[in-house]
């Protein structure tokens, strides 16, 4: 009995010694966590700070120079100028082409009723519908004025009735095809006029530009050529002095 209420409290110490290395391990592990936690997110916000800054730095160098481009051949600033001339002025920068067929990229986005109506449009303004159209009118004249009348089968006699009906409905649905036709011309006129104008616009900045360095290389071979001419005059002077000592 002795032995075991002396084994009581040893066994009730090493419990509570066990737990509580139990409870160290789990606090250092627990610290250690929190250490490579705290080290992957300053990590990961040393690296998007970078990001931000690299992206920050270089649309300041690009709209810094684009604002220079743009004050220098323009003499606007950068917020001044339109969608179209910012697009310009960045290709200028940037050296892009930006010619391009706009007829190919136009038919293109064409869907399949703008198809039908530009071929309905297209075959209505030629010859040929004029032509075939002219030929079924006088068919149809000469069928129901002179071969029908004979045996009094004429389905649509003087002064064509049922004719002017069809004729009404095909110029009721063709007048609205032929519009849509018209209306997409109109846009893609608008689309080669806004192509042109910023060929045009590049164009002109870039031989603006080619103008300026001609300017900067000519006036420094000016600078180069009196310089040289000022060496060649001192070399003179001093083959003039020499002679003359000599004599």
């Amino acid at each position: 009995m002795a032995s075991s209420e002396n084994d009581f409290p040893l066994n009730r110490a090493l419990r509570r010694g066990l737990l509580i290395a139990s409870q160290i391990i789990n606090l250092e592990a627990s610290i250690e966590e929190n250490k490579n936690t705290n080290q992957l997110r300053r990590h990961e916000i040393g690296v998007s700070r970078a990001r931000r800054f690299t992206d920050w730095h270089k649309r300041y160098m690009e709209n810094h120079e684009y604002g220079k481009t743009a004050a220098k051949f323009l003499q606007k600033e950068w917020h001044e100028l339109s969608k179209l001339e910012q697009c310009v002025v960045r290709n200028v920068v940037e050296k892009k082409l930006i010619a391009r067929n706009p007829n190919h990229t136009f038919a293109e986005k064409r869907t399949f009723g703008e198809k039908i109506a530009d071929k309905v449009a297209y075959f209505g303004g030629s010859w040929k519908f004029i032509i075939i159209f002219g030929c079924i009118l006088l068919v149809w004249v000469f069928i129901n004025s002179f071969v029908l009348v004979r045996y009094g089968d004429d389905f649509d006699p003087y002064p064509y009735i049922l004719l002017n009906l069809f004729l009404s409905m095909l110029a009721a649905l063709q007048a609205p095809v032929i519009m849509m036709s018209q209306n997409r011309q109109a846009i893609k006129d608008r689309h080669d006029a806004q192509h042109d104008y910023e060929v045009n616009l590049k164009a002109e900045l870039e031989i603006a530009n080619l103008h300026e360095k001609f300017d900067e290389l000519s006036e420094t071979k000016w600078v180069e050529l009196i310089a040289l001419q000022k060496a060649q005059i001192e070399l003179l002077e001093k083959i003039l002095n020499v002679k003359a000592v000599s004599n």
